[in-house]
């Protein structure tokens, strides 16, 4: 949807927005939303639009950078680990499945010697234990009905390919 406008000025607009939701979905620990978000805005077909960053806000700019060093990779995400402390939250699933991964291809359900590999075990425990703990606790969000006409219409169902290419 940032990318229907012809304006520059147009699409700014709606990454200035995009990020302010971002902003306010990590304020509420849904960092599943806020990921999906910041990876939209830096993918090749909206960084590619210099004349619609010219018209990006710097607070706007603060809130981008800022989810880089939320979601860095450094140190394994470690930024982003040290605020999943507080329930409830909506982790990044793309990382839970990452780990689920991981577990599953680089351990062999059955050891060498014929046994159930119980580490594997424990460590696919500890993970659906991780998801467990933050479906602890309510959300209290508040209807906001601006936020939920923009998210209606972002939908775009275009291909990459053709994103690329409106860019």
């Amino acid at each position: 949807s940032i990318l229907k406008p012809k304006s520059p000025l147009d699409r700014a607009c709606r990454i200035d927005i995009l990020l302010q939701i971002a902003k306010n979905l990590i304020a509420l620990n849904c960092f599943n939303g806020a990921w999906g978000i910041y990876v939209a805005v830096n993918s090749a077909e909206i960084s590619r639009l210099k004349l619609s960053w010219k018209y990006i806000s710097k607070k706007s700019r603060s809130i981008n950078t800022e989810l880089g060093i939320i979601f860095s990779v450094s140190r394994n995400y470690s930024n982003y680990q040290n605020r999943l402390d507080s329930v409830p939250s909506v982790p990044v699933v793309e990382m839970i499945t990452k780990s689920l991964t991981m577990i599953e291809e680089g351990n062999p359900t059955i050891t060498d010697d014929g046994l159930i590999n119980v580490e594997k075990l424990r460590m696919l425990y500890e993970t659906a234990s991780f998801v467990r703990k933050f479906q602890q606790g309510k959300f209290k969000i508040q209807h906001n009905q601006d936020y939920i006409n923009f998210l209606s219409c972002l939908n775009s169902g275009i291909s990459s390919e053709d994103l690329y290419e409106l860019s």
